[in-house]
């Protein structure tokens, strides 16, 4: 009986080759350099495996390769790391061994680290494909030419924040001690905004002197960026309807700050459907933002490290965009002034908002807000009343009873507009008259007509505003350094006045709006308290 010889060394049994092997036994499989140094699997694909095809590295089998390691294409020195000693993709620099070691003439294959770096900030946010930075040397450069923000927020027209990660790598031709701050973040381009942003600290500059994070240019070294804070670098787009800050900010502002009357004339469906349509003007997105980062918590989920100092950038770009294009005379834009002086009040910057107080004043001037205008719906004429109403009530506060600061002295005579219906009406378009703004006499019989329903807590509050300015305005006159004989004789006559103004103004009150502890206790957690509050005080 014939039986064949046992395989004997070399004849491709059991050695990973592709010959036969002994039974019981797989044949090895083939790893290529590029693969194993890169510590993936292999599929040892002949010519070239899968993982360098589709990655575009160069694929070989040779245990003899040297490879090298670079950041990117042209970007950065490369080190070679002789195959017979143990790799780590990490080792980007030679060890002595290795310096010292004798050179080759081995292949060279070059492994070239694509994801040096993550994702930008935007693109890591909206969870969106990331780019990565552009050298603008172009490739073989040293990188001493600068970089260029990720295709994405250049075609958003956004700042592009490159953030360190754990496995970050240094950028070639930067100082990781000075080109990053303690964040480790790093502003690589500013979307198109007009400011080469290699030195973040362009952006403290430009809000510093001119108000705006657009801004002049600089070519400075980089430098550290304060903090985690997006708008401390200009670095937040508020343009995306997706934005989460700009969802918390309206979310809060219309649940928190609405409420207020001299906040009460936004109406939160149109503004909405203005925003998600990308119709909204910036002065007044930023305005909202800035509003509602100063007096609410926008909570844990949105990155804002200093609320006040992104409420004030916010602000600052507001009041900007506003006084820099005055040519734009427009509902909108004048909404956002006002929140732009309310602000600067809050945040005691009284000079600021009383010069801006009179720009406001001129604009409504210019639009009309203090007459009617019947050819405009319901939403358009009670938000024009609104805003008006509001306007007057800044100007009350600034004047404080002092008739030559004040800008709308006799507002009977210079604001003819009906007084704002109730929050329901405004929100659900429901058109109704209301009042004019001193209130009727008594009926014949010397009762109280009654209240309308469609009159609510805002109208109350501007004939309190009304009432207490002319309480200001005779105190300063009798009071004065040269009173009027006239005004002394008829000083008791006037004062029995008011108190049958403020009777009268108690009685008309329902019994819904009148002070009481079952009252007070209903609105405890209501949005409605503070205006309860404000009137009755």
């Amino acid at each position: 009986m014939n039986m064949s010889s046992p395989p004997t060394p070399g004849s491709g049994y059991g050695h990973g080759t592709e010959g036969i092997g002994r039974p019981g036994s797989r044949p090895e499989k083939r790893t290529c350099i590029t693969c194993r140094a890169r510590k993936v699997k292999c599929d040892g694909r002949p010519d070239k495996c899968t993982n360098c095809e589709r990655l575009g590295f160069t694929c070989s089998y040779d245990p003899n390769t040297i490879v090298t390691t670079s950041i990117d294409a042209g970007v950065g020195p490369s080190h070679s790391i002789t195959s017979h000693e143990p790799f780590s993709i990490d080792r980007l620099v030679p060890t002595e061994t290795e310096s010292t070691s004798t050179t080759t003439t081995a292949p060279v294959v070059g492994l070239r680290r694509i994801r040096a770096r993550q994702a930008c900030q935007s693109c890591h946010v909206k969870k969106a494909k990331c780019s990565g930075i552009i050298n603008k040397s172009g490739p073989g450069g040293s990188g001493s030419g600068g970089y260029r923000g990720c295709e994405r927020c250049r075609a958003l027209g956004i700042a592009c924040v490159l953030r360190k990660g754990k496995r970050g790598l240094a950028l070639p031709g930067m100082n990781n001690n000075s080109s990053l701050g303690d964040a480790g973040e790093m502003v690589l381009d500013d979307g198109g905004n007009g400011m080469h942003l290699d030195d973040p600290r362009d952006l403290d500059d430009d809000m510093n002197h001119n108000g705006s994070i657009t801004g002049g240019r600089s070519t400075a070294s980089p430098a550290p960026v304060p903090g985690n804070n997006p708008a401390a670098s200009g670095r937040i787009d508020l343009s995306q309807p997706d934005d989460p800050i700009v969802k918390r900010a309206f979310d809060n502002y219309f649940r928190h700050v609405h409420h207020v009357p001299m906040f009460s004339f936004l109406h939160r469906a149109s503004l909405m459907e203005r925003y998600d349509a990308g119709l909204l003007d910036r002065a007044l997105l930023l305005a909202i933002v800035g509003i509602a980062a100063l007096l609410t918590d926008l909570g844990p989920s949105v990155s804002v490290a200093d609320p006040e100092l992104f409420s004030n950038r916010c602000i600052d770009e507001a009041a900007s965009i506003c006084t820099l294009e005055l040519e734009n005379r427009s509902i909108t834009r004048l909404e956002a002034l006002v929140i732009v002086v309310k602000h600067r009040i809050l945040s005691k910057r009284f000079s600021a908002a009383f010069m801006l107080h009179a720009l406001t004043s001129r604009f409504a001037n210019v639009l009309r807000l203090n007459v009617e205008n019947p050819a405009l719906c319901f939403l358009a004429q009670e938000s024009r009343r609104r805003l008006m109403w509001s306007i007057y009530m800044i100007d009350a506060w600034f004047a404080n009873g002092q008739t030559d600061l004040a800008l709308w002295p006799d507002p009977e005579r210079q604001i003819r507009v009906q007084l704002p219906c109730n929050e329901r009406n405004f929100d659900f378009d429901l058109p109704e008259v209301t009042e004019p703004l001193r209130q009727p006499p008594p009926s014949p019989s010397g009762q109280p007509v009654q209240l309308p329903d469609a009159v609510g807590f805002t109208a109350l509050h501007i004939r309190m505003h009304w009432l207490r300015a002319r309480i200001l305005q005779l105190s300063l006159r009798v009071v004065g350094a040269n009173p009027d004989p006239n005004e002394l004789m008829q000083l008791p006559l006037r004062c029995a006045e008011f108190k049958a103004e403020l009777d009268s103004f108690e009685a008309r009150l329902p019994p819904s709006f009148r002070w009481s502890e079952s009252n007070l206790r209903l609105r405890s957690y209501s949005s409605r308290l503070a205006i309860f509050f404000t009137t009755h005080d």
